[in-house]
């Protein structure tokens, strides 16, 4: 971890669950004192691990940096296998996956969250957005989830910033909920500007730097 006066602190756990019992139950967290200190989390995986806690209670913190990434130490790829429904939740932070085989599934319970899937992430069964506002990053390298799901219902956000060479893959795997899902897909310019606002605002966007077009809004790709 990264404390916001530069400083740093690494910490080691035998097990999955041992790290996440540290994080949402030791005392000086519980009254998130100590989260205050926190600039950013990193969680490295040294070995192929079982997750029979998920990280959603650590996610839900207030006070939780709002960087969190996840990945695997050294050059291979670990595998982390959720045993529940779902490995983790994610909300109010930015959290990125690398370089780690991910047996299980994602959800956003609500609030805004960003997702970045990072190179080398690879095995996510599904990334199910039941409510709220949500953004994933799927960069190149990363292997694109089997499918997503939303909720007719409780009517989510949800944007998806694909950067691999075909979003239209993108576009299939969503098998619930479709018509809350936008997805994006760059656009080269060549150096010209074009503007996102005005007649622009709802077909072209900017992200991390990027310019991105609408390729699906609910579903339909004739934007």
């Amino acid at each position: 971890m990264e404390k916001n006066s530069g400083e740093t602190k690494t910490m080691y756990f035998l097990t999955w669950d041992a790290a996440m019992f540290y994080l949402e139950e030791s005392k000086e967290h519980q009254k998130n004192e100590e989260y205050k200190l926190w600039k950013k989390l990193e969680i490295l995986l040294l070995k192929d691990t079982i997750a029979g806690k998920s990280i959603n209670k650590m996610l839900d913190k207030v006070h939780l940096p709002a960087e969190i990434t996840l990945r695997s130490e050294g050059d291979e790829p670990h595998t982390l296998t959720g045993k529940g429904n779902y490995l983790f939740m994610t909300g109010r932070q930015d959290v990125t996956i690398e370089n780690i085989n991910v047996v299980g599934n994602i959800s956003f319970p609500g609030d805004t969250a960003v997702l970045r899937l990072g190179k080398g992430v690879a095995g996510l069964k599904d990334v199910k957005v039941p409510s709220g506002k949500a953004e994933i990053v799927i960069e190149k390298g990363a292997e694109i989830p089997a499918t997503f799901s939303g909720d007719d219902q409780s009517n989510p956000d949800v944007s998806i910033y694909c950067n691999h060479d075909s979003a239209g893959d993108i576009a299939s795997r969503i098998k619930q909920g479709a018509s809350a899902f936008k997805v994006w897909f760059p656009i080269e310019l060549g150096g010209i500007a074009l503007p996102t606002d005005g007649e622009n605002d709802t077909n072209v966007t900017q992200r991390d730097g990027v310019t991105y077009g609408l390729y699906s809004n609910g579903g339909t790709t004739d934007q």
